[in-house]
C-alpha cells in the first residue's frame, strides 16, 4: 500500500473512458448543429432571389402603368455562374435600373407562352400600360401563367417560385 503523493498522482493522470465518450458526443452534437445551420443559411438563397424578382416585377408593373415611356423587366440568367444573375429595368430601351441578386441560385423560367424552359440568357417581360397585364414575354404574346423558379445552388435543392399571372400582371411567391 502506497500512501505517498507520488502513487496517487500517477493514478489520476489521464482521462477515463466515460470522459472521452462525453467529449466526443459533445463534439458530434456541435458538428451536427453547425451543418444544419449552414444548410439553412444556403437554403434561403432561393427565397431571397424569388423575393427580389417579385419586388422588381412589382416596381416595373407600377412604373409601366404610372409613368410615361415603355418599361421592360429583363431577367438576366447566367447558368454558368448562379451568383451573376441580375435584373434590369429598361425605360424606352435604355437602362433605368439594375439590381444584382448577390445570391447563388439557378433560375428556370417556363410557361406564360414561353416555348421551352429558359435556363440561361435574358427573359424580357413587357407590361401593358393600361391595365398592368403582361403583353409579351421575349417578344412573343404572353398567355397563362409564367413560372420563375429559383433553386439554391449550394448544399441544398431548396426551391422558391414566382408565379406571374399573365392576364392580370399579378405575381405571387410560393415554395
Amino acid at each position: 500500500m502506497c500512501n505517498s503523493k507520488c502513487c496517487k498522482s500517477n493514478m489520476d493522470s489521464g482521462y477515463s473512458l466515460v470522459e472521452l465518450i462525453v467529449v466526443i458526443a459533445i463534439m458530434a452534437i456541435m458538428v451536427g448543429l453547425l451543418s444544419i445551420g449552414i444548410t439553412l443559411m444556403f437554403s434561403r438563397d432561393a427565397e431571397a432571389v424569388a423575393k427580389t424578382i417579385d419586388d422588381e416585377l412589382s416596381e416595373t408593373r407600377m412604373l409601366a402603368m404610372s409613368r410615361d415611356g415603355d418599361f421592360e423587366f429583363v431577367l438576366h440568367i447566367d447558368s454558368s455562374d448562379p451568383s451573376n444573375n441580375n435584373i434590369i429595368i429598361n425605360r424606352d430601351s435604355s437602362v433605368y435600373k439594375t439590381v444584382a441578386m448577390k445570391k447563388r441560385a439557378t433560375i428556370n423560367v417556363s410557361g406564360g407562352g414561353v416555348a421551352s424552359p429558359i435556363t440561361s440568357g435574358d427573359v424580357k417581360i413587357v407590361f401593358d400600360k393600361g391595365n398592368g397585364s403582361v403583353k409579351k414575354i421575349n417578344d412573343a404574346t404572353a398567355s397563362g401563367v409564367c413560372l420563375i423558379e429559383a433553386t439554391a445552388a449550394r448544399l441544398t435543392s431548396k426551391k422558391s417560385t414566382v408565379s406571374l399571372v399573365v392576364a392580370t400582371g399579378r405575381h405571387y411567391v410560393g415554395k
